[in-house]
C-alpha cells in the first residue's frame, strides 16, 4: 500500500487508472543507495526503472575522456525508463550515481513481464505513458540542440536546421 500511495503523488503515474497503479505498486520494491553508489553505469544493460522516494542522484555521461554532468534528479524524479522498452534492454546512455543517501522504488523488467501475464492491457497503458515520457524527453533534447546550434552558428544556418527537422519529422515521426 505504501508504494501505491507514493506513486499517486508522482505526476507521471497520475495518468494511470487506480487499478493499474495498484498492480504496478505491487511489483515495486524499495532499494537504498549510499552516497557515491553507482545505480546505473553507462554502457551496461539495465533492467529496472527507478523512482526517487528520497535523496538525490547525479546523471552524467562520458564524452571522449571527460565525464560531463547532465542533470541532478531529486525526490519524485525517475530514471532508467528506457531499460524497460524493447524485447532486450539496451545499454544505459548515462551513469546515475547517488549524491546522498537515496531511497528508490524499483520496477524491474521481470516484474513488468509478470504483470503482463496477469494484465496485458495494464502493461499496454503503462508503456503508453513510458512512450510519452520518452517522446517528451526527445522533444526537449531537440529544443536544446536547436538553441545550441543557433548560438554556435547564427541565423544564417536556420534554413539548414529547419530542413533537417522537417526530414526527421517526415521520416521518423518525431
Amino acid at each position: 500500500m505504501e508504494a501505491f500511495e507514493r506513486f499517486r503523488t508522482i505526476p507521471v503515474f497520475q495518468r494511470l487508472e487506480d487499478a493499474d497503479l495498484r498492480a504496478l505498486a505491487a511489483y515495486a520494491h524499495k532499494k537504498a543507495f549510499a552516497p557515491g553508489d553507482v545505480i546505473i553505469r553507462e554502457g551496461e544493460r539495465g533492467d529496472a526503472f527507478y523512482f526517487i522516494d528520497r535523496g538525490r542522484v547525479l546523471v552524467s555521461r562520458r564524452f571522449d575522456h571527460d565525464v560531463v554532468p547532465l542533470v541532478e534528479l531529486i525526490e519524485g524524479d525517475f530514471f532508467g525508463e528506457s531499460s524497460l522498452i524493447g524485447f532486450e534492454s539496451a545499454p544505459a546512455m548515462a551513469t546515475v550515481e547517488a549524491r546522498e543517501t537515496t531511497v528508490t522504488w524499483v520496477i524491474t523488467r521481470e516484474a513488468i513481464t509478470a504483470w503482463e501475464l496477469e494484465n496485458p492491457m495494464g502493461v499496454i497503458r503503462f508503456f503508453r505513458i513510458l512512450s510519452t515520457i520518452l517522446s517528451e524527453k526527445l522533444r526537449s533534447l531537440d529544443d536544446a540542440y536547436v538553441r545550441f546550434f543557433l548560438e554556435q552558428q547564427g541565423d544564417e544556418r536556420i534554413s539548414e536546421l529547419r530542413a533537417l527537422q522537417e526530414k526527421l519529422y517526415r521520416e521518423w515521426g518525431l
